[in-house]
This record gives structure tokens, C-alpha cells and sequence, in this order.
């Protein structure tokens, strides 16, 4: 649902129920030593006013239950008014709606939270609070609509960047989270991850092939896979081929991704692969394989017109000479805040190569950065020299660059010369 700026906001939760869902209380409860401030994630949040020992009940979330249709005339008239509706929906046609500005609602999204679920309304410390902190959990643990989409700044080391309705079968997210996420989506974890449906079942056409999820016949053609591919010299599967990696697979391309994939290419070493789930009208596209700090898989883009952009755009960024490139020092919080504070960032992905792929650009010029826990590869390409030497001169005091910047052309190699 939208909000307003600064209003209560909480994780969607559009969730298929398997049993109904228990009535909520009549009214929220929030820990008395707990209070709402200004947050460096998003506008408002919580925070801990005293310590917060694991397992403290921290929130429970109360209000009365309407369907789709009454909440559709509660924001016509709200809005009418000039007020503000404050819902998550907590089943198919079932929304609870919070008594109006409560303090629950101000609660962030982290993607390494302090906060997890232990019931359908309630939210407990995942681990000792300190003083001072501010109380977050993951809307990932809750969140299940296939359009579900967040830009997400939370600044932690497990940032995704991006928060999606997929989440919820991330492999790393269930392992961390167990069975503290909202019951009714841990029951639809539980039916994918135990009982999944082999090979192409659940997204084929009267038994036979898969049903192609209709953006990646869309933007997908030959022609494109193949100036995708090129990028990085991949191999073309789709649509070339129909493979489907199933979770019943021996040996995975998608490690510990509970639903069949559609392989849309391969690494051109085979280190890894990217696909989109099916059975998903509208799906992320994933990478898996052997993705550094052990991922197995993780959603690589939110969706295929994504994949498509940050694809092409690093076909630009490559494809131009001279292209100046470091083997650098991981990067570090300086270097990303003058980036972010200098250039336009463009939506990052993530899993391979190296664990986030960031990219800038600015005045012609494009940054590409490769960063992991232990080094970030940077790539810089310009529209002519000027645009890249006068980039490659502002960034020279980020990170080690002044020492770790090189070329692979004699144009480049002289540029750096000039500037150092």
C-alpha cells in the first residue's frame, strides 16, 4: 500500500492463506521502551530506548480485518478527507487495518533485522538490542506478491539493494530465518520446499513444454540473447532451448531454489547461470551456481526489462576504448557516498560476477564496479578522452585507484600517465 511522507509504514503481506488467519487484537502494542525518531534508513523509524534482550515481544499489531472491496472504500474516503489508511493485507481478500498513526507503523525494513515474527501479528527481538538502535525486520519474511518492490537502503553488510516478493524463497533468507516469518507464507515455504512439483509441472502447457512467463518471450528474442551473451561471452540457452533446472536436479545450476527455473544462459566457464522461476507471471531473474559467500542462488534482477537494462547497459560501458580498469581494495563506505553524491546511480544487480554489481554515470561517463568482501573491480569508459580523463582524475583519491588503475591500450595506459 502507498503512504504518505513520513507515515507509518509496514511490509505487504498479500499472502495465500492455507487456514484462516486468527483475529487480530482490537489495537496495536508497542514495548513501552521503544519510541519513534528520525532514521538514517527511511524518514521516521524505531528505537530502542533501553536494551532489548533476544526473544522481547516488541510489537503486535491489532485493528479489525476487511475485504478488498471495504478497503477500497476506506481509502476513497480517506482520501477524500485527507487522511491516511494504515494496512497490511494478510490474506487473499483479508487486510487489517490499524487504528489510525499508531507507532507500529513506523517500523523499517533491514535486511539483516533485529526484529523477526513468532506469530501472524507479532514481532520479537531476533537478538540482543542495544540502547539506542533502531528495531527493523525484513519485509522479505512477509512479503509474497510477485509485484512487490523496494529500493532498499539500509546499509547493512547483507543489503540486497532491492526487496522483491520473491524473497521469501531466497535459500539464504529460510535458512536464516527458519520459521520466523508470517505463518501463513512459512505454509506456502513449507508446500514449495517440501513437496515441489518436478522438472516443468507447474508451469507447462497440458503437460508438455513450460509456459514461457510471458516479459522474457516478450523481451527475450533471439537477437537479444545473443548481444546480451556477448557482454561477458556467455553462452545462449533461451531461446535457443528450453532448460529447466529442477529442484529434484542432482546436480543444480539454481542450488536451493525451491521451484523449477527456466535457464535463460550459461557463464561461459559454467561458473554460474541465470533463469527466472516459473510459474510467476511476473519473475526476477536469478543467478546461481558457485556465487562468492556461498549464496548457491540469489535474485541476480527484480525482473527481466531489469536484467535487459543492466545488461545492455554494461555492453556500453565495456564496449568503449580507451577502458581504464582496477583490480581495487573492497570498497569502502567513502568511496560509495562520493559516487552516490557525484554521479547517477543505476539500478545495481547482484550474485555474480562478485557479490553487487554497481553502476554510475554522469557527463558521458560509466562507472561499473564489481564489489566483494574481498576486492571491487572497477571499469571506466567515457563518450571521448576528455569525459574519461576528467572522470578518471576525480576518482584517482577514491580507494587505491590512484595506484590501481590500468589499461589494456596504449590510449589508456598514456591518459593515466598524463594524470599521475
Amino acid at each position: 500500500m502507498g503512504r504518505l511522507p513520513d507515515e507509518p509504514r509496514l511490509a505487504p503481506m498479500w499472502l495465500m492463506p492455507a487456514v484462516s488467519p486468527p483475529q487480530p487484537a482490537s489495537d496495536c502494542w508497542l514495548h513501552p521502551g521503544v519510541e519513534v525518531g528520525t532514521s538514517p534508513i527511511s524518514g521516521k523509524g524505531l528505537f530502542a530506548r533501553t536494551g532489548l534482550p533476544a526473544g522481547t515481544v516488541v510489537s503486535r499489531l491489532g485493528g479489525h480485518l476487511v475485504t478488498w472491496a471495504q478497503l477500497r472504500e476506506l481509502f476513497a474516503e480517506a482520501a477524500r478527507e485527507g487522511r491516511y489508511v494504515d494496512t497490511v493485507s494478510v490474506a487473499d481478500d483479508l487486510h487489517l487495518v490499524l487504528p489510525p498513526r499508531r507507532p507500529n507503523g513506523y517500523g523499517n525494513h533491514s535486511c539483516d533485522p533485529n526484529l523477526w515474527w513468532v506469530d501472524a501479528y507479532t514481532l520479537a527481538a531476533r537478538r540482543d538490542i542495544a540502547p539506542g538502535e533502531e528495531v527493523t525486520n525484513d519485509y522479505g519474511a512477509s512479503t509474497a506478491v510477485a509485484e512487490f518492490r523496494m529500493d532498499c537502503a539500509c546499509g547493512s553488510a547483507r543489503c540486497r539493494g532491492v526487496v522483491t516478493g520473491h524473497d521469501w524463497q531466497l535459500p539464504d533468507l529460510r535458512e536464516r530465518y527458519g520459521d520466523h516469518g508470517i505463518p501463513l507464507l512459512l505454509d506456502r515455504i513449507r508446500t514449495t520446499g517440501s513437496a515441489a512439483p518436478t522438472g516443468s509441472a507447474p508451469a507447462s502447457v497440458d503437460g508438455g513444454e513450460p509456459a514461457i512467463p510471458e516479459p522474457l518471450r516478450a523481451l527475450i528474442t533471439t537477437t537479444t540473447a545473443v548481444e546480451l551473451a556477448r557482454v561477458h561471452s556467455d553462452q545462449v540457452v533461451f531461446p535457443h532451448r528450453l532448460v529447466v533446472d529442477s529442484p529434484e536436479d542432482e546436480d543444480r545450476r539454481f542450488p536451493g531454489w525451491p521451484t523449477p527455473v527456466l535457464v535463460i544462459a550459461d557463464e561461459n566457464q559454467g561458473v554460474c547461470s541465470w533463469g527466472v522461476p516459473l510459474g510467476v507471471a511476473a519473475p526476477p531473474v536469478l543467478v546461481g551456481g558457485d556465487l562468492a559467500g556461498d549464496a548457491g542462488t540469489a535474485i541476480y534482477a527484480p525482473d527481466v526489462s531489469s536484467f535487459v537494462a543492466a545488461r545492455r547497459w554494461d555492453g556500453t560501458c565495456l564496449g568503449r576504448e580507451p577502458l581504464l580498469q582496477a583490480q581495487a581494495a573492497p570498497l569502502d563506505e567513502e568511496s560509495l557516498a562520493y559516487l552516490r553524491a557525484n554521479f547517477d546511480e543505476r539500478p545495481p544487480t547482484r550474485g555474480w560476477p562478485a557479490q553487487e554489481q554497481l553502476r554510475f554515470e554522469r557527463d558521458g561517463a560509466r562507472i561499473l564496479l564489481w564489489s566483494g568482501d574481498d576486492q571491487c573491480d572497477w571499469w571506466l569508459s567515457g563518450t571521448g578522452d576528455a569525459v574519461l580523463g576528467e572522470t578518471a582524475a576525480r576518482l584517482l583519491d577514491l580507494s587505491d585507484l590512484r595506484s590501481s588503475f590500468w589499461s589494456n591500450d596504449v590510449a589508456g595506459e598514456a591518459l593515466l600517465d598524463r594524470l599521475r
